[in-house]
């Protein structure tokens, strides 16, 4: 009998959405985001698909084993982070940034954390968690966005070319975990 190789990994699938506004917020009901537009004007938009770090797959398999670390019955995903750390040197918007790596176990350069707001699961294989940052936080130019644990662990990251925030303007994440 031969030895199954499992040396391929099996992405956890994820998507970013990032809705950066300016005016009033919106009102958010599950993951939907109900905006008037004669009050709250849509600046930019971002999609793309995100990267489950190697720690992120790690916090599953101990989920499934019942093998946490001690004093650990779970560690959900609770917080949505941003950071400056998307590009390796100085950020340009014309490239892109570095793709995160699976060794990946924090945002290169971490300037804000929040609690998720509200999270659904849109199919029983999926949980879509939505974060929403407010004008007065995470000022700069964002390129590197992640989803940590309880305990501070990077479940997965997603950088992108930089996009400056600053106090007029506010975003919100929804962010899907596929499996």
């Amino acid at each position: 009998m031969s030895a199954m190789n499992f040396s391929d990994k099996v992405p956890v699938r994820g998507s970013l959405e990032l809705l950066y506004m300016k005016g009033d917020y919106p009102v958010i009901v599950g993951s939907d985001i109900i905006i008037d537009p004669n009050r709250t004007q849509v600046v930019y938009k971002e999609t793309g698909h995100n990267l489950v770090v190697d720690e992120g797959r790690l916090i599953l398999n101990q989920t499934m084993a019942g093998e946490l670390p001690a004093g650990l019955s779970a560690d959900p995903i609770t917080y949505f982070c941003t950071g400056t750390g998307g590009y390796t040197g100085s950020s340009d918007s014309s490239t892109d940034p570095n793709p995160p790596t699976g060794a990946d176990m924090d945002l290169y350069q971490p300037i804000f954390q929040t609690l998720i707001s509200s999270k659904i699961h849109p199919n029983s294989l999926a949980t879509t968690y939505v974060a929403m940052i407010g004008k007065e936080d995470s000022i700069g130019d964002l390129s590197e966005f992640g989803l940590k644990t309880a305990q501070g662990r990077l479940f997965c990251r997603k950088t992108t070319r930089p996009r400056y925030k600053d106090n007029e303007v506010f975003f919100i994440a929804r962010w899907t975990i596929q499996f």
